[in-house]
This record gives structure tokens, sequence and C-alpha cells, in this order.
């Protein structure tokens, strides 16, 4: 099953970051993914109990998409507010999914959690709306495809857009620590890895529908 989504995403995991690189990480200004953070979790309340399309796995779930995906790459949640935000999702989701899961369901929990900054973020993610597409139906009769429509492209592409954020970060990181390096062994080392993640970017670049936003 790994090796399949992965066939279907971008052929393989993130780079690994070594022991050393993660005991010292931190988040540097500028360069996170709160942007694709952001937009990845307005998608799972807005769409993640819905049928992921084009899966093998028989009416898979847009959210068990997302967190098998992320799980696949070992990609956590670096804003403190949106990490908490996709547990308490992910609580709400699994709780749901043993009886009838909507997607309704899941939101009027998370908007009536006792935290508020759970119950806030929650009404300001679900306040995006496709107001185009509404405009166009009542002014011209035209019915413009939202993103419900193209929900496929829609989840890959978040998902895409927040793996790219994370490995140009690690790339800018890597690029440092080839600077910072004692030695010629850590320099050469932080120079593979370096390559590695630039040829991590430039697969991942390759994609369709990714916008990375400063």
């Amino acid at each position: 099953r790994r090796e399949q989504y992965r066939n279907k995403t971008d052929g393989g995991p993130l780079p690994a970051a070594s022991p050393a690189a993660g005991a010292h990480a931190r988040p540097i200004e500028g360069r996170t993914a709160e942007h694709q953070e952001r937009d990845l979790l307005r998608i799972l309340l807005q769409y993640g109990a819905l049928a992921m399309p084009g899966t093998d796995t028989v009416a898979q779930r847009v959210a068990m998409f997302v967190i098998n995906a992320l799980a696949i790459d070992g990609i956590e949640f670096e804003t403190p507010l949106y990490h908490k935000f996709f547990h308490a999702y992910m609580s709400v989701f699994l709780e749901e999914a043993d009886g009838t899961l909507q997607t309704d369901r899941c939101a009027q929990r998370l908007l009536a959690h006792s935290d508020p900054d759970i119950n806030h973020l929650a009404a300001d993610l679900l306040s995006v709306r496709d107001e185009v597409s509404g405009n166009w139906k009542k002014r011209h009769g035209i019915r413009v495809p939202g993103e419900a429509d193209m929900l496929h492209d829609a989840v890959t592409g978040s998902i895409q857009a927040l793996r790219f954020k994370r490995v140009k970060t690690m790339a800018r990181e890597a690029l440092e620590r080839v600077k910072t390096a004692q030695g010629e062994e850590e320099v050469t080392e932080w120079m593979q890895k370096k390559q590695a993640l630039d040829n991590a970017l430039a697969t991942l670049g390759k994609k369709k529908g990714i916008v990375i936003v400063e």
C-alpha cells in the first residue's frame, strides 16, 4: 500500500534528516510552512469525510489519505496552533469514523470544541468559500467547477505544496550547515545532503499545481 501511494504522488518519501540536524533544528523566520499547513487543514475540515477519488482503497476518506501521506514522510505540523488543531481533528475524525462519518459532524464538533484556539480556527477555516463559482452562477447562470469538483487534485496539490516547502527549508538549512561545518568530512557530509535535497526539490518542482508562498 505504501509503495502504491508513493507511485501516485512523487515517487518516494522525503529525504531523511540526520539526528544531528534534528537535534538543532528550529523554525527559521520566513521559512516555515505556515501557509501550506493552513491550507491542508482547511481541506481536511471541509472535505475530510468525503471519499478520495482515484485511490485503490474502496471509499478511502480524504482524511485518511492525508494522514497516511504525512505519516509516510514523517511530516509534522510545525506551527504550534496547527499542530494542536491537526491532532484535535484526528481525534474527532477517528471517533466519528466508527459511525456514520460526515464532514459536517466533524466540523460541528470542532466548532464547539472546549479549546477556544481550536473552535476559533475551525470557524476561520470554514469561512473560506469558493465565492467566484457562486458569483458566476448567480450573475451569468454558469456553474464554474469548484474545488470539490477537482478534489483529488486539490488534496494531492496541497500535500505536494507542503512537502515542497518542507524540503526547500531543509535544503536551506543544509547549505547553512555546509558554511559552518568544521572539517572536510563534515563539509562533505552536508554537501551530499544538500545535493540529495536539491534533487528532491527538482522532482517535486515538476509537479503541477504547486504554489509556494514565502
